[in-house]
């Protein structure tokens, strides 16, 4: 677990041994086919976003794979896991419904902030709001998660780290490997 400003966060990892980079209009491409390799205290990040003790149990072993295609604001994801597969699509600023792996649908957005793709949903069933970033990091994307509550007037923050590393062949695109600044400050608790 790692802390920033007090706040604590939860982590996992995704490998890619070859990476697949290219930029458009100023935009990182995230393409490649990204498979889960790490993770910590993903139990109890699920089960602040309301996730039931056997569908957590259950996601321990998910081996996720995503398969990200981005072709200028327009992304195509493929999501294959040891339970189920799928496919959508969305397009940066433009609101969407989707189902996370436990069928909890959410909805919302994705924007690209500089290199660093930003998700803001929120739970249909309890109205949880959930943050998500990627960004790619010496060559793993890294995946920022957290369900934010706010009450009388405190912010309660708990989330996700995951870090993915592509599996995929290298494909046409820059080399370069952006910084996420945002993780620069975090030490280990």
């Amino acid at each position: 677990m790692v802390t920033e400003g007090g706040y604590k966060w939860m982590s996992a990892t995704f490998r890619h041994p070859t990476l697949s980079l290219s930029t458009s209009s100023g935009a990182m491409a995230f393409n490649g086919t990204w498979k889960a390799d790490r993770s910590e205290n993903y139990d109890k990040f699920l089960e602040r976003i309301g996730v039931n003790v056997m569908k957590r149990k259950l996601a321990e072993h998910d081996n996720l794979k995503i398969t990200i295609e981005q072709t200028g604001d327009n992304f195509h994801v493929k999501e294959s896991s040891t339970f189920r597969t799928k496919e959508f699509d969305f397009t940066l600023g433009v609101k969407f419904d989707y189902s996370l792996a436990d069928g909890t649908e959410v909805s919302g957005t994705w924007e690209m902030e500089g290199d660093m793709l930003k998700g803001l949903f929120n739970r249909k069933d309890n109205n949880k709001l959930l943050t998500t970033t990627r960004s790619i990091v010496n060559g793993e994307l890294v995946q920022v998660s957290a369900s934010l509550r706010v009450s009388n007037q405190s912010l309660n923050i708990n989330g996700l780290l995951v870090i993915t590393r592509a599996v995929a062949s290298q494909q046409k695109g820059s080399s370069s490997n952006p910084s996420l600044h945002v993780l620069a400050n975090w030490q280990p608790v």
